[in-house]
């Protein structure tokens, strides 16, 4: 087996797209937890990192509910410890992130020519990037870590004056779940899956902030399956090397290579800490648009066991209240146009009442192209290319696409999209416009030949 690789066969490189295919698979997989599978290797990450394994290791049924309890419980731990000065952020998470993660990465890219890591990384690491981390990951990451800092972080005292009573130790000694995983717990069942399921969690974690008078805030974490694809050579980078290639490095870094990726095959997030580990069971749902963004027009785009999710619709986030709304298809245009989030409001005017026909009419619209296509189901397609005049709405000239989505045709529905486009005059530029296919940028007499394959949304 090499120790070093300078240049890649062609069957290698033949292999890149299965190899990248089978990362978006582990990144995107929902279902069963591997518990077992975690635990073991977990520890060995943690000896690694030269720490011991904590005996609490807490099972979590979302990334909301696991982000508030391991904020909460991170606080109260570093108030025990406060003669410490490294902070449990700093002393664990980042150990166990650089001695399996960051040391890897290191050994092989010593290991590795530039020009060999910068072809994998791009064939590889990149798409399975774009398709687990930009389109998923970033979207629940962005909401719970708000969720903590605003809603939670910010409602507590920023200081902390009395010293934790030693029942308050004691509780929190026992295990993480005792007083404070137990107190959310009982209030999720009363209300999984609706937005006050947010509010009582928060309203717990807050109440037990006051009562060991701590002040809760974003606890950092580890992505486990949504990092396979992560930034500066991550796990599906570095085993294209291992499998692929069979690179062979010292027993050392190939233990922590192997551990770091079972972890990261076998669970969601992790928050890693000195006294205690929060995991979090994969995700039971994920939707996503024939583009790869979370998309779900019937209920939650990514959903967890606990019920907890995201709404989205090709990948633009929506509170439920108004995603339930729009998708009821009972809103007016007049009232979507009030839609303060113009990303909102632009999917929004997808599912109007009244069509978009309607709206472009009353706009003093006119349609200038359209098309009919067959779809691999010999269904009709019909594409419409309309300008709608400055005016009421819009301060210049603009032009939209209205067309059929091929797959609800096949299921007997009818379901319009739409998309600005620039002035084009046909509907072949129109619908070519920023579309590609293996790479190549597609032409309109190309896409004036193509049986429609997917939504083109």
């Amino acid at each position: 087996m090499p120790k070093r690789i300078d240049k890649l066969t062609p069957k290698q490189e033949a292999e890149m797209p299965a190899y990248r295919d089978k990362w978006i698979e582990i990144g995107l997989r929902t279902g069963e937890t591997d518990w077992e599978t975690f635990n073991k290797y977990m520890s060995i990450c943690y000896e690694k990192a030269g720490l011991q394994y904590p005996a609490r290791v807490v099972h979590v049924p979302s990334p909301f509910f696991g982000a508030h309890v391991a904020s909460l419980a991170h606080e109260i731990w570093n108030k025990r410890y406060k003669n410490v000065q490294a902070s449990v952020r700093d002393s664990v998470e980042s150990s166990v992130r650089d001695s399996v993660r960051a040391s890897v990465r290191a050994s092989v890219r010593d290991s590795v020519r530039d020009s060999v890591g910068a072809s994998v990384g791009d064939s590889v690491q990149a798409s399975v990037r774009n398709s687990v981390q930009d389109s998923v990951q970033a979207s629940v990451e962005a909401s719970v870590r708000n969720s903590v800092q605003d809603s939670v972080g910010d409602s507590v005292q920023d200081s902390v004056q009395d010293s934790v009573e030693a029942s308050v130790r004691n509780s929190v000694q026992d295990s993480v779940g005792a007083s404070v995983g137990n107190s959310v717990q009982d209030s999720v069942g009363a209300s999984v899956g609706t937005s006050s399921y947010e509010k009582n969690i928060i309203k717990t974690i807050l109440a037990l902030a006051v009562e060991y008078d701590v002040k809760t805030s974003w606890n950092y974490w580890l992505g486990g399956q949504f990092w396979v694809g992560g930034w500066y050579w991550g796990v599906a980078f570095v085993n294209f090397f291992f499998d692929v290639c069979k690179l062979k490095l010292s027993q050392d870094i190939m233990e922590r290579a192997e551990a770091y990726r079972k972890v990261c095959e076998s669970v969601n997030y992790i928050w890693p800490n000195r006294d205690f580990v929060i995991v979090c069971a994969r995700p039971k749902a994920i939707h996503r648009n024939t583009q790869g963004r979370l998309h779900n027009e019937h209920g939650m785009a990514i959903q967890y066991p606990d019920g907890w999710g995201l709404y989205l619709l090709n990948g633009v986030r929506f509170p439920e209240e108004l995603y339930l709304k729009v998708i009821s298809r009972n809103m007016e245009m007049s009232e979507i146009l009030n839609i303060t989030d113009i990303d909102q409001r632009v999917q929004a005017m997808k599912f109007a009442k009244n069509g978009l026909r309607e709206f472009y009419q009353s706009e003093g619209g006119t349609m200038i192209d359209q098309r009919q296509k067959l779809s691999t189901n010999s269904d009709i397609i019909n594409y419409e290319l309309w300008k709608l005049p400055a005016g009421k709405t819009f301060n210049k000239e603009v032009h939209f696409m209205i067309y059929d989505c091929p797959s609800a045709k096949k299921r007997g529905e009818i379901r319009e999209y739409a998309k600005g486009v620039p002035a084009f005059s046909t509907v072949a530029e129109a619908m070519s416009w920023g579309v590609s296919d293996d790479n190549n940028t597609l032409t309109p007499s190309q896409w004036d030949t193509l049986i429609p394959l997917r939504d083109e949304s």
